[in-house]
């Protein structure tokens, strides 16, 4: 490999296991509208074009919000199932004397509100909505390529999946993520003949942690450059002191009875104003 000139490099892997059809809350496809509801949409209404950032969407995500089907019972989703399990928590915790908890519930219900305003301001078509942005693919079924048995198998997941973003969203300039950015020098050939210019990878146990070689792109022998994550990066967002483990984001650990998050990770009662003033700080 050679090195060569870096530049800071902001790349969001957008992926969801397929569990459109696997059931319904509390154990199933609302996993998926979660993510729509909480992760989805706000990117695309705060960040999507106001910050130069490259997006990947991964085949398996980009069918399952194709689906009529699916995007139907998620509207449904958040008209009926979260209203209710929001007004049920809410007077749970009031019952149990916990104001601080119950209005914290009723301010979250009002995400859920603005998430079924932004899904019919794009006429329910949240793929659509997210097209002009995602400029990456992934394999076909996010399989993690060096693990797989064959090269045969290699190829079929990577013109696959590039096939179906070519098919979804016009074209394609050779972006691809690895899945876990698992990388394997004899995958590189297989990547060039498919057309992938540039990939992510994880090459922690190859320069140990901090090493100066992370922070640029690598080119190799075959083609593709590769661009490392960098865990000396990676340390200051998943940290004990940072996002998402300071004590005054959410917690995700402990819930309600319907799975609603009302406190933060120091034990004390969610207050979104105060994350929002650590964000910035992290930040």
């Amino acid at each position: 490999m050679r090195a060569g000139r870096g530049r800071l490099a902001l790349v969001l892997h957008t992926h969801m296991p397929y569990v459109e059809g696997l059931g319904t809350w509390p154990f199933g496809e609302e996993w998926l509208w979660e993510a729509i509801a909480t992760s989805y949409l706000p990117l695309l209404d705060h960040v999507l074009g106001r910050a130069p950032l490259t997006l990947s969407l991964t085949p398996v995500l980009g069918d399952q919000l194709e689906q009529p089907e699916a995007i139907e019972r998620c509207l449904r989703f958040l008209e009926d199932v979260r209203p209710e399990t929001h007004r049920r928590d809410a007077a749970a915790l009031r019952a149990a004397r916990n104001r601080a908890g119950a209005v914290e519930i009723e301010r979250a219900a009002g995400d859920y509100e603005r998430a079924l305003a932004d899904f019919d301001a794009i006429g329910g078509d949240l793929a659509g909505a997210l097209a002009p942005y995602a400029a990456w693919t992934s394999s076909a079924t996010h399989a993690v390529l060096p693990l797989l048995a064959t090269v045969a198998g290699i190829r079929l997941q990577v013109r696959t999946g590039i096939e179906s973003h070519r098919a979804r969203f016009g074209s394609w300039r050779g972006g691809f993520w690895l899945p876990e950015c698992a990388h394997a020098q004899w995958v590189d050939p297989l990547l060039e003949e498919a057309g992938v210019h540039a990939t992510c990878v994880d090459l922690t146990d190859v320069f140990g942690r901090g090493d100066p070689r992370h922070l640029l792109p690598l080119g190799t022998e075959a083609g593709p450059i590769l661009v490392p994550i960098d865990r000396e990066v990676i340390e200051l967002v998943w940290h004990d002191e940072g996002y998402p483990s300071h004590g005054a984001y959410r917690d995700y650990h402990h819930h309600t009875t319907h799975h609603h998050k009302p406190w933060a990770n120091d034990g004390a009662v969610y207050d979104r104003d105060r994350a929002l003033a650590r964000a910035r700080a992290d930040a």
